[in-house]
C-alpha cells in the first residue's frame, strides 16, 4: 500500500519551523511526489504562497485563531479535531509529520477519536522544532496536568520523534514521554546567492557610507532573540573604542513584537546613527547581506537550533553567535565561528572589541563553511533521513 503523508503545522507564519516546512514541501513537490499533504491547523499563513503544493492538497482551518496551545486553543480544538479527521479520512492519510505542541496535541485527540471509533489510525512521527520547557516552563499546575495528559497521550499514540538538535532533544525528552528519537539538524535549500544585491543595498541608501564595518542581525523582534542585549553591549563597544556611525554600523533585519522596545532603547542610549532597522528582509536579499557585511551575529537567550547559522555556512560568513540551545552544535568557538556565552554581556562586548580589532585578518577558513553546510545541512539530505526513519518511502 502506498502511503500518503500529511505534514501539519499551528500556521504557516514568519518563523523557523514553518520555513523549514515550506522547504522540505518543496523539496519534495520539485522531486515529484505526488502523495504530500499539508494541514494548517489556524488562519494565520503568510507563507502559503511559496508553497508550490497544489491548493486542493492543504487544509486551512480559518475558524481557529490559535498557533500556540492556549485557551483560544482549546475553545477551537473540537472544531479543529473534526476538520482535521475529516481530511485524514477522506485522503486516507496513512502517515503525520505533526509539527509543534498544538499540532502534536491535535494529533494525538485526533488518534484517540479514530481508537474510539473503531478506525484505520494513522501513524505519529511528532516533530520537536523549539526548547519547549524552557521558553515555557511548567510553573503552575495547569500547566502540569496539560502535561501528564500530553505525556500519556504520547505514550498512547506516538509512533516516533525527531528533535532539530541535541538540545531540543534534552529539553522535550525530561519533561514528557518521547517514542523511537532520532536527531535530525535543520537544513536549507543550498542556493548560490552573490553578494552583489547587498552591495547595491548598501550603495542605494544614504544611511551608508560603504567604508563600514558592517554587523547583520538576521531574526525576528522577539524576547529570546537578544537584540537588546547586542544594544547595550554595542553601546560598550562604541563608547570603549571610541567608534563613529562612520566607522561600524549594525543591520537589523527582521520584525516583531520588541520592536517599540528594540527602538526606544537605540535612541535612549543615542545609537541612532548606528542602526538601521529594515523590517521584514526577502530571504534573498538577506542571503546577499550575508555574504556583504563584515559580521553577521546571533545574541540568542534560547535557540532550538539556528537556522540562521546554517544561512551563514551556506554564504560563508563570519559569525558569532551565544552558546544558546542548538547554536553551540552548529558553530564551534575559533573553528567556524565565534561564540560568547548566552546572555553574558561582558563576553559579548569582548568578543566583538576582538572581531572589530581584527577585521582585516582572516580569522576562520571561510572556504570550509560552504563545505560544511554541504556535508550537513542540505534539504535533499535530510529529507531522506527523515523518510527512511519514518519509513515513508
Amino acid at each position: 500500500m502506498s502511503k500518503n503523508i500529511a505534514f501539519i503545522i499551528p500556521s504557516l507564519g514568519v518563523g523557523g519551523a514553518e520555513h523549514q516546512t515550506v522547504n522540505q514541501i518543496n523539496y519534495l513537490v520539485e522531486s515529484g511526489y505526488s502523495n504530500i499533504w499539508l494541514i494548517v491547523l489556524s488562519n494565520v499563513y503568510p507563507l502559503l504562497e511559496e508553497l508550490k503544493l497544489e491548493k486542493d492538497r492543504v487544509l486551512l482551518i480559518p475558524e481557529s485563531n490559535s498557533t500556540i496551545v492556549d485557551a483560544l486553543f482549546f475553545k477551537s480544538l473540537p472544531v479543529v479535531v473534526s476538520r482535521l479527521t475529516g481530511f485524514i479520512e477522506k485522503y486516507q492519510i496513512t502517515d503525520v509529520l505533526a509539527i509543534m505542541p498544538m499540532a502534536h496535541f491535535a494529533c494525538r485527540v485526533a488518534k484517540l477519536i479514530q481508537l474510539c471509533s473503531f478506525k484505520r489510525r494513522f501513524k505519529l512521527n511528532v516533530y520537536y522544532r523549539a526548547l519547549n520547557y524552557e521558553t515555557a516552563p511548567l510553573d503552575t499546575f495547569s500547566k502540569k496536568i496539560f502535561n501528564k495528559i500530553s505525556s500519556g497521550l504520547a505514550f498512547l499514540f506516538d509512533n516516533k520523534s525527531l528533535f532539530i538538535s541535541q538540545a531540543v532533544y534534552s529539553n522535550i525528552s525530561a519533561n514528557i514521554f518521547t517514542r523511537h528519537p532520532l536527531v535530525l539538524p535543520n537544513s536549507l535549500s543550498w542556493r548560490n546567492v552573490s553578494a552583489d544585491l547587498g552591495e547595491n543595498f548598501i550603495a542605494e541608501s544614504p544611511f551608508f557610507n560603504g567604508k563600514e564595518f558592517l554587523i547583520l542581525i538576521p531574526g525576528r523582534f522577539h524576547p529570546v532573540k537578544g537584540h537588546t542585549l547586542f544594544i547595550k553591549a554595542f553601546h560598550k563597544v562604541v563608547s570603549t573604542l571610541n567608534l563613529s556611525s562612520g566607522q561600524i554600523k549594525v543591520i537589523f533585519a527582521g520584525d516583531g513584537p520588541e520592536y517599540e522596545r528594540i527602538t526606544s532603547l537605540i535612541v535612549e542610549l543615542n545609537l541612532k546613527d548606528y542602526f538601521f532597522l529594515n523590517g521584514y528582509t526577502n530571504n534573498t536579499l538577506l542571503l546577499s547581506l550575508y555574504k556583504k557585511v563584515n559580521l553577521v551575529v546571533i545574541p540568542s537567550f534560547s535557540e532550538g537550533f539556528g537556522n540562521v547559522a546554517i544561512e551563514g555556512l551556506m554564504q560563508q560568513s563570519l559569525m558569532l553567535a551565544s552558546t544558546a540551545g542548538g547554536l553551540k552544535e552548529i558553530i564551534r568557538n575559533g573553528e567556524n565561528g565565534f561564540l560568547f556565552e548566552a546572555g553574558n554581556e561582558n563576553d559579548l562586548v569582548e568578543k566583538l572589541e576582538y572581531l572589530f580589532l581584527n577585521k582585516d585578518k582572516e580569522l576562520i577558513d571561510k572556504g570550509l563553511l560552504l563545505k560544511e553546510f554541504l556535508a550537513n545541512y542540505t534539504v535533499d539530505s535530510q529529507v531522506d533521513k527523515i523518510f527512511t526513519f519514518c519509513d515513508l518511502y
